[in-house]
């Protein structure tokens, strides 16, 4: 090898290294650009996975900040609130939101009620319930369902609540624990960065391959069944016969009710589910599919009594009684009504008829030797024999209260503000706890909780009712000789209450030009025995005890009534 083949094999060495070094070099640099990019990508996504997002059915929304509130008082622990106004306006997309209390003429900030397609949501602050009224309008649909109810519009149902809803900066806010069921909807927040909420229409969808891969093909859809998906459950029918349901458990995909009831209604507040055999009888069972009033009871109607205490109406052969949670009948099934309808008595604040101040029963039971002229329900004067009276939870009938009928219903009801209003009970606010009864043609008041130093008050007076003024309610008794007496001043002079100080003016009667209270007008008025003559049908006489779904007369009589297998009750019918 020459001395010029050997300088060009070490220039091309040299080359050779130099490229080597430069794809080395590049390589480095590659694999540093990489790192860095890998960590400013795994920077970014830390950054996006601990900053707050929102999103309503997977789809991202703006900030709710303002609309949740964590009121917790401890360091570490969440008690989250949520505006109740800008969560009706992401779930419904309108504006259905109206300040005031539900059928009432007020603008009170306290209270609200929500109209949306389906359901009424009336909601006042600080109270232990909030209540939804069934309202279907034309023409909605939830996940391809035409929606329909099993229940007339205005059923209604009391939700129980631990935390009641707060009024913060004049804005409503109800707990975390309970924004689910009052707007049917579901809400996942188990990572803290990444509130979801689905509405309904996406919670029932999803339910759709789960109850096809289980080997049913159809939902029930009505709306309180749709409802039962919220909570685990979907009411299917029978594949070979789709004329018979059953429940099944959408997290095990197994039936926890067999596919072999006529009917099944799911009821949301309670989570149970009312059954109807083939031949007509009644059954509950609770959300394990558990039953505890049993098909076989032969009962052939069954309602809620008292959603708190878990009673519940039962009827059999045209006769009425009360089951308790456990099956157990508590007032045996005697009785041709129990409960009563307050739909005439709006001014009372009453969502539930057939159990008053949480301790007494309405009833009427017919009795051949009675003379008591009753059935004011009936619309072509047929008399019934019998009483009303007043049950305990015990079963026990309490004394002296029979009657002719409970309430004082006023022709005037609707007319101006200062004229009598019909009404059913004595608010405690008043000192008492009173309802209204009547004999003949006279109002008295039963005393709940009374004893020898609080009688109840006779019937001896023309009427009894409230009157309105400027928003607020006062009572008043009219004597059989037109005077009209403040209740206050009456339950003074006769020691219920300690005595006011002042005085208001009556107000204006329907009949009679005003009257000033009178002392001690009344105290020569003895009881009236308890007349025989018919009490005319008419709205001024009687508030009518029926039997129907949520404040609505249904019936024409007892005889229709008890025909109609149906029980009394204000708020929840199932039949």
């Amino acid at each position: 090898m020459n001395l010029n083949e050997s300088d060009e094999y070490k220039v091309k060495i040299e080359k050779n290294l130099r490229h080597r070094r430069g794809v080395a070099y590049s390589i480095g640099l590659c694999a540093v650009l990489v790192g860095l990019l890998i960590v400013l990508i795994y920077v970014i996504q830390y950054q996006d996975s601990v900053t707050m997002k929102y999103f309503v059915n997977d789809r991202q929304v703006a900030s709710l900040e303002g609309v949740i509130k964590d009121l917790s008082q401890k360091s570490g622990e969440h008690d989250y609130y949520f505006d109740i106004q800008s969560i009706e306006q992401l779930v419904y997309g309108d504006q259905h939101y109206k300040q005031g209390e539900y059928k009432k003429y007020n603008e009170n900030i306290d209270s609200c009620y929500i109209e949306n397609p389906c359901e009424i949501i009336a909601i006042t602050a600080e109270k232990n319930y909030y209540t939804k009224y069934t309202q279907i309008t034309s023409d909605v649909t939830i996940a391809g369902f035409p929606i329909t109810s099993k229940t007339n519009n205005g059923y209604s149902e009391d939700f129980f609540i631990e935390k009641p809803v707060k009024l913060i900066d004049n804005r409503l806010y109800v707990s975390m624990d309970d924004v689910g069921t009052m707007f049917n909807i579901q809400i996942n927040w188990d990572n803290p960065y990444r509130f979801k909420l689905y509405t309904m229409d996406v919670i029932v969808e999803s339910a759709k391959p789960i109850v096809a891969r289980a080997g049913y093909q159809n939902l029930s859809g009505y709306f309180e069944n749709l409802k039962a998906i919220l909570d685990g459950y979907a009411i299917v029918s029978d594949p070979q016969n789709p004329e018979l349901f059953g429940v099944l458990s959408l997290s095990t995909g197994t039936e926890i009710l067999g596919t072999k009831y006529k009917d099944i209604r799911y009821v949301q507040n309670l989570k149970e589910f009312y059954l109807t055999a083939e031949n007509g009888t009644m059954g509950l069972a609770d959300s394990t599919g558990t039953p505890f009033i049993p098909v076989q009871s032969n009962y052939t109607s069954i309602s809620i009594l008292d959603e708190q205490k878990r009673l519940y109406l039962v009827g059999k052969d045209r006769q009425y009684g009360v089951v308790d949670k456990k099956g157990q009948e508590i007032i045996f099934v005697e009785y041709d009504q129990l409960g009563i309808d307050i739909s005439k008595f709006e001014y009372d604040d009453l969502t539930n008829g057939n159990l008053l101040f949480e301790k007494c029963i309405p009833f009427f039971k017919k009795e051949a030797d009675k003379t008591t002229i009753t059935n004011i329900n009936s619309k072509d004067n047929t008399n019934i024999k019998g009483t009303y009276g007043l049950l305990d939870l015990d079963g026990n009938v309490i004394p002296d209260i029979s009657c002719d009928s409970f309430g004082y219903i006023s022709l005037n009801s609707s007319s101006n503000s200062t004229r009598d209003r019909s009404t059913l009970i004595i608010p405690e606010s008043m000192g008492i706890k009173g309802i209204i009864y009547n004999r003949g043609d006279r109002y008295g008041i039963y005393i709940v909780d009374g004893n020898e130093n609080t009688p109840n008050i006779p019937a001896s007076f023309a009427k009894i009712y409230v009157a309105i003024k400027d928003g607020q309610k006062d009572y008043y008794l009219e004597t059989i000789d037109n005077q009209t007496i403040r209740l206050a001043d009456y339950l003074a002079d006769n020691g219920y209450v300690k005595k006011q100080t002042s005085v208001q003016p009556a107000p204006t009667t329907s009949n009679e030009p005003t009257n000033t209270a009178i002392e001690n007008t009344v105290e020569t008025i003895t009881e009236e025995p308890v007349s025989s003559q018919e009490i005319k049908n008419e709205v001024g006489t009687e508030p009518a005890m029926e039997e129907g779904v949520s404040n609505e007369v249904v019936t024409d009589s007892i005889e229709e009534n008890v025909e109609s297998n149906e029980i009394i009750e204000e708020n929840n019918i199932v039949e």
